[in-house]
């Protein structure tokens, strides 16, 4: 028995870091899962590692910011699954430089893949759940944020605002569904280690740079370390995604919820 038996998944940017670690331990505790990524190798990984375990899943290659790609995701938790009771839209990646060195693009490229993306998937979802939502149970829309987010981060202008964004999204949406019985909340984190939070090594993302600088890597390393903290694996991010998926959290709508070691304390 798992605490997500008979549940479905939909989970963007699963073919690496905090959302693979998520769709793995979805379905491990009873979720069939539609692994999203970018690209088509790692999910179908993911994928097949779950399958492996005895899990159910199935892989989607594709942009979140396409519309089709959305699409592509909820139809495959409603063919290959007949459901959809959890969306976890957490694609994304950064691309740091102060404002006077940023460019517009730069800017845009962060607001539509952290903010816009999740925003399409949703709304793509809403007829479903307003459907399904005449068998009475609760269903989710757990969204990733930053504490750039929520508190700001030197480098990160487009990537802070739009995880301020989600925020305001999830925060709107929970009002607006409250009479379907899908909660909305947000998990923002502080410094997870992932490929995207190593120094950059030249390696890009839609010819974003992945990582952050190294002299930034270095800084961030030193905060967490004084203040008592640590790096928090992708597992334990995941586990904060898990346990606003389970039956027993059908109580927790509304919420930003900050993952970080206590040091934003």
């Amino acid at each position: 028995m798992g605490l997500l038996d008979g549940k479905v998944a939909v989970i963007t940017g699963a073919g690496r870091g905090i959302g693979s670690a998520a769709a793995k331990l979805f379905a491990a505790q009873g979720a069939s899962v539609v692994v999203g990524d970018l690209d088509k190798g790692p999910a179908e990984e993911v994928a097949k590692a779950i399958k492996a375990a005895g899990g159910k899943a199935v892989s989607v290659a594709g942009n979140v910011m396409e519309l089709s790609t959305n699409e592509n995701l909820i139809k495959a938790a409603l063919e290959n699954f007949k459901g959809l009771d959890i969306l976890v839209p957490s694609a994304g990646f950064c691309n740091d430089k102060v404002i006077q060195k940023m460019e517009l693009e730069d800017f845009r490229l962060m607001e539509r893949v952290h903010m816009e993306a999740p925003w399409l998937l949703a709304k793509l979802a809403y007829p479903h759940f307003k459907e399904l939502s005449q068998d009475g149970k609760y269903r989710r829309v757990i969204f990733i944020a930053s504490e750039a987010g929520s508190h700001g981060n030197a480098g990160q202008s487009n990537y802070g605002a739009a995880k301020s964004g989600v925020i305001g999204l999830m925060r709107v949406l929970c009002k607006e569904w409250l009479r379907l019985k899908v909660n909305c909340n947000c998990i923002a984190y502080g410094f997870v280690e992932t490929r995207l939070t190593q120094a950059t090594a030249g390696d890009k993302i839609l010819g974003a740079n992945i990582g952050i600088p190294e002299q930034m890597r270095s800084m961030a390393e030193q905060f967490v370390m004084m203040r008592g903290g640590r790096i928090l694996t992708p597992e334990e991010a995941a586990g904060a995604i898990f346990s606003l998926a389970i039956p027993q959290a059908d109580g927790i709508n509304g919420q930003l919820v900050e993952v970080d070691a206590g040091i934003g304390l």
